[in-house]
């Protein structure tokens, strides 16, 4: 009798852990699979979310050089603007056009406009009296052209002085370039509109130009 009992609490242990076990390995499976799915599905929404915080500022970068653009079309359209390059013997800027420049370059963002010859010799600049670097280096600075638009740059900080870039673009007279207006840029202006991509101690965005210039969100060297 005692022997009979033995084996059949025997045999009921055996079906406990077997049922135990039964029981723990689709848990332990299903736990796995858990972790796996969350992690993946953490790093697609930290992706698409760093993918579309990228693309608004793409978006942001983009509308602050088409109103730059805008800026530059409407003094290159400016018949007083013309009249300033064709009189080849006198140099002085108009009172009209000085005070349109003058007016323009109150924007934090534009250092000075410059008044070109053809070849890209500097005449004069509004306001004259800012003092800015050379234009050493400009020959060597990234470049892209989009329709008659330049944009040259960007010219690093250096010896204390920030950086810049230039968007450029022709007078025309009588379907000839006589002339170039160029917008002198705070660099900063630009590159700070991807400081929203920063996320302190996960990752720091940079900026990189043709894979040759790198730069913070600062607009310096990175």
């Amino acid at each position: 009798m005692n022997s009979l009992i033995g084996r059949q609490l025997n045999l009921a242990r055996r079906y406990l852990w077997g049922a135990l076990v039964a029981a723990l390995i689709p848990l332990v499976v299903m736990a796995v699979l858990y972790d796996r799915y969350s992690a993946n599905l953490v790093d697609t929404l930290v992706t698409n979310r760093v993918e579309a915080d990228v693309e608004a500022t793409a978006v942001r970068m983009s509308s602050f050089i088409a109103v730059q653009v805008k800026k530059l079309e409407s003094i290159v359209d400016l018949s007083v603007t013309s009249d300033f390059f064709v009189r080849t013997q006198d140099q002085k800027i108009p009172a009209l056009l000085k005070g349109l420049l003058l007016l323009e370059t109150e924007s934090p963002d534009v250092y000075a406009i410059e008044l070109s010859a053809k070849d890209g010799t500097l005449i004069t600049q509004v306001p004259s009296s800012r003092v800015l670097d050379d234009r050493e280096g400009i020959s060597e600075a990234p470049f892209i052209r989009h329709g008659n638009t330049e944009i040259i740059g960007p010219i690093l900080p250096k010896n204390g002085k920030p950086g810049w870039f230039l968007i450029r673009m022709p007078v025309l007279h009588n379907e000839e370039t006589i002339g170039i207006v160029s917008l002198r840029m705070r660099l900063a202006s630009l590159t700070e509109l991807a400081s929203q991509l920063s996320k302190s101690d996960v990752y720091r965005p940079q900026i990189i130009v043709f894979d040759r210039v790198r730069m913070s969100v600062v607009g310096t060297l990175d």
